[in-house]
C-alpha cells in the first residue's frame, strides 16, 4: 500500500486551539482517516523558518522530527540538510504539545501497541 504525507499549511497566526470549531473539526477529520493513519503527526502554531529555497519551485521531499533546546539549535541542524545545497531548502516548524486526550495522542498510543 502506498503511503502519503499530509503537510497541513495554515494561514499565519491561525491556532485552532483558540477556534471554537477547531478541535472538533480536527477530531472529526482524524476519526475519518484513522483507519489509514500511520503517524498522526503534530500541529504547529508557530511561524515557520525557511532555509534555502522552499517556495513553489520545490516539492516536499520528506520530513524528520527532531528535538532541540531552541529554535536556533534546530535551525543549525537544518542548515546541514543536503537539500539546502542542492537547490531546495528546509522549513522548520515548532510542533505543538498536545493534551493527552487529543485524538492524535490516542491514535499514537494505539499505534505503539500494534
Amino acid at each position: 500500500m502506498t503511503q502519503f504525507l499530509f503537510t497541513y499549511r495554515s494561514v499565519p497566526g491561525y491556532n485552532w486551539f483558540g477556534d471554537p470549531t477547531g478541535l472538533p473539526d480536527w477530531e472529526a477529520f482524524l476519526e475519518t482517516i484513522e483507519p489509514n493513519v500511520v503517524d498522526p503527526g503534530w500541529p504547529s502554531f508557530e511561524p515557520t523558518t525557511r532555509i534555502g529555497v522552499t517556495g513553489p519551485s520545490t516539492q516536499v521531499g520528506g520530513y524528520s522530527v527532531v528535538t532541540a533546546d531552541s529554535q536556533e539549535e534546530a535551525l543549525a541542524m537544518a542548515q546541514g540538510a543536503p537539500t539546502v545545497t542542492r537547490g531546495g531548502g528546509v522549513e522548520v516548524a515548532v510542533l505543538a504539545k498536545l493534551p493527552p486526550d487529543h485524538p492524535a495522542e490516542r491514535i499514537r498510543g494505539q499505534l505503539a501497541k500494534a
